[in-house]
């Protein structure tokens, strides 16, 4: 039967002089994009934009118009492209993105999973704006890859709900334009946090506060964010789907203290939580930050430290990490917790990230800790 069939497309072929096509072609792969996408169902051909192409999203929705406009500067800057967006979604033709809002999938794409339809045209539904927006950026990252984007069908969705990496400004100064456009890669790349560690011990005898402080003589001289542009910073990145998650390292790291408040040291390097004073000072540094109509740290999230403290402080640490007992410590250490001042305080586990050695790494084995504060 197989030679028959053979002869047959052989005798056509010589016929016709032109060679045939396999009955179906081949199924487009996945598009080239990082994150992959997590489902593809490929299809056959490819969609280009060009310059007739119409961004149509839905009228009244301010979170998906400021990411609409974030991708058509992605288009312009990357490809010198330069596409318009309309609300009027029922004039969509071909050629065109259409993005839809649409939450009967939310439990199985979760908060900022899409579906991703691409035929002549590009069709996104998603539960939210950041969905929508990451659908986008899947339409930019493929084009930019490859010079088209495959026709199939993705559904995409997040592996871990916190994508998140730390940059140490404390140690290597880096102007805040700059960590912003660090940011805006973090977004294009779908990750959604980005954790500042602010506070160090520097070289030479010069150790490091980043923010400006109203502690007198803490603030860094060789380069700090001022409250006003570091919150801005933190409200534009917003609009990306980035979380900035500042992190004040105490106990350790802290020998930027050592020239305000000498006394509360325990040595060169580390606050002395065995001070109440240590606790009203670190948790009043804190109150600066997050209280208030407009706080500094736009997140309720906030990081603490606490890695690397040494280990014969061990107990004192573990009581700190269980919170069914957390008030022992009341007059050692709650304040990191903002646990005084009746400030409710729940812990991210999620936001646990990995610490010290020899020392005792966060708290304890070796967890560094992320904090949601309730004002």
């Amino acid at each position: 039967m197989k030679k028959a069939v053979a002869a047959l497309l052989l005798c056509a072929t010589m016929l016709t002089g032109t060679p045939l096509l396999s009955f179906a072609q081949e199924a487009n792969p996945a598009p080239t994009v990082i994150p992959a996408v997590r489902e593809w169902t490929g299809g056959t051909g490819s969609y280009v934009p060009d310059g007739d192409t119409v961004i149509r999203y839905p009228a009244g929705d301010a979170d998906t118009e400021k990411r609409v406009e974030i991708i058509k500067g992605y288009f312009e800057d990357m490809f010198s492209l330069t596409v318009s967006s309309s609300t009027d979604t029922a004039a969509a033709g071909e050629g065109d993105i259409i993005l839809t809002l649409d939450g009967s999938d939310s439990d199985t794409l979760g908060e900022d999973g899409y579906v991703l339809e691409i035929s002549d045209r590009v069709n996104i539904t998603a539960p939210s704006a950041q969905g929508l927006f990451y659908g986008m950026v899947t339409v930019v990252q493929s084009y930019y890859a490859d010079g088209a984007v495959p026709c199939g069908k993705a559904r995409d969705y997040a592996y871990y709900p916190i994508r998140s990496g730390m940059i140490d400004v404390a140690r290597a100064y880096i102007p805040l334009e700059y960590v912003e456009e660090i940011t805006k890669y973090f977004a294009y790349f779908k990750l959604n946090e980005i954790h500042l560690h602010i506070n160090d011990i520097g070289q030479n005898g010069y150790n490091i506060f980043r923010l400006e402080s109203d502690v007198e003589g803490l603030t860094a001289t060789d380069g700090y964010y001022t409250k006003d542009e570091y919150r801005a910073y933190q409200k534009r990145m917003l609009d990306y789907g980035v979380t900035v998650i500042t992190e004040i390292d105490t106990p350790a790291h802290s020998a930027c203290f050592a020239s305000v408040v000498p006394e509360l040291m325990l040595d060169a390097n580390h606050l002395d939580i065995s001070k109440p004073e240590t606790v009203e000072f670190v948790k009043s540094l804190f109150d600066e930050y997050i209280t208030g109509d407009d706080p500094v740290f736009v997140s309720r999230k906030v990081h603490i430290g606490t890695d690397e403290y040494p280990v014969e402080y061990i107990e004192i640490m573990r009581i700190y990490q269980r919170a069914d007992r957390i008030r022992q410590l009341a007059r050692l250490y709650t304040a990191f917790l903002g646990l005084v001042r009746q400030r409710r305080v729940q812990r991210n586990n999620a936001g646990l990230i990995g610490g010290g050695n020899k020392f005792l790494g966060g708290i304890a084995f070796g967890l560094q800790n992320t904090f949601r504060h309730g004002l």
